[in-house]
């Protein structure tokens, strides 16, 4: 008996040798029941994968996001719409997943759900939002099996954002365009406005003061041209009257005394010339070699010029 002293070295060398079989048999035990029971448990394999979601480069103040939500509620609604019947069957017929419990397809399909991991990222990078994104994993008996059903989840969440932003992008697109029309025909009805007043306003408007100053000094210039050329007009008018009235004076004095003659015929050409010079100096005269002194002209043709002239 030890009694009540300490335990030495020796003590627990003697403890040791008479009772070693309690230590050596769980030790060859164990290991062997141990590997017999990997034999009856069927193997699990994880596949996992990161998914990190790139954020807009463009600046806010800029170009507004299309995707306002964050990522915690776009996460679980994606997740909710791949974790779907109608998503997960196809890859369970695809890949023939739990096909040899002979379990239904419900059951089939809890499974998979049950096995498939989804879980964001928790960082301070995350929380940050500088990099967020979530990890994808799947548990299957075969490592193969597992890594490809992994790859065709990740692919579903890939594919369900990226036409959640076409959708949101072609829902802002199509308001856009409608904002655009509103706005395009609010601006065409002022422009119509804006054209009705101008028409009726012509001359009166504010901007309007330079065109019509221009317009009345050269209708002024215009007044002053046509004023003088009809004072010229009434000049040659008056002379050529009174040039008419003294030749008709002179052929009554000469019939009176000769009878008749020659000066009278040389006084009407040297009146004909007169005229013609007139005419011509207006653009209706005939050449001077026509109006010589020796043209003799008739009463007729004189009488004639002188209307024209008078008239023109």
């Amino acid at each position: 008996m030890l009694g009540h002293r300490a335990l030495t070295l020796q003590d627990y060398t003697t403890i040791l040798k008479r009772r070693w079989w309690i230590i050596a048999i769980p030790a060859i035990i164990f290991p062997i029941i141990g590997f017999g029971i990997t034999f009856l448990v069927q193997p699990e394999y994880i596949s996992q994968t990161l998914v990190l979601v790139e954020q807009q480069k463009v600046p806010e103040s800029y170009v507004k996001a299309v995707v306002s939500e964050d990522l915690s509620g776009r996460l679980a609604s994606m997740k909710e719409q791949i974790l779907s019947r109608s998503r997960l069957q196809p890859i369970i017929e695809r890949f023939n997943l739990f096909a040899n419990s002979k379990l239904s397809m419900d059951d089939r399909i809890d499974l998979t759900r049950k096995n498939i991991g989804i879980a964001p990222i928790q960082s301070e990078i995350a929380r940050t939002n500088g990099l967020p994104g979530f990890f994808i994993s799947f548990k299957a008996s075969d490592p193969r099996t597992a890594q490809l059903v992994c790859g065709e989840i990740q692919s579903l969440f890939v594919s369900e954002n990226l036409s959640d932003r076409a959708a949101s992008a072609a829902g802002t697109t199509d308001f856009l365009k409608g904002q655009l029309a509103d706005a395009k025909a609010k601006l065409d009805e002022q422009d119509e406005k804006l054209r009705k007043f101008q028409q009726t306003y012509v001359g009166k408007l504010p901007g309007a003061e330079a065109s019509n100053i221009n317009m009345l000094t050269t209708l002024n210039t215009q007044l002053d041209a046509a004023t003088q050329a009809i004072a010229r007009l009434e000049q040659n008018k008056t002379y050529v009257e009174s040039m008419a009235s003294l030749q008709q004076q002179n052929q009554a004095t000469q019939l009176s005394e000769h009878g008749g003659g020659n000066s009278g015929h040389d006084g009407e050409s040297v009146l004909h010339l007169h005229i013609n010079l007139l005419l011509g100096m207006r653009g209706k005269g005939r050449p001077l070699s026509q109006c010589a002194l020796g043209d003799m002209p008739s009463s007729s043709q004189l009488a004639a010029d002188l209307h024209l002239l008078q008239t023109g």
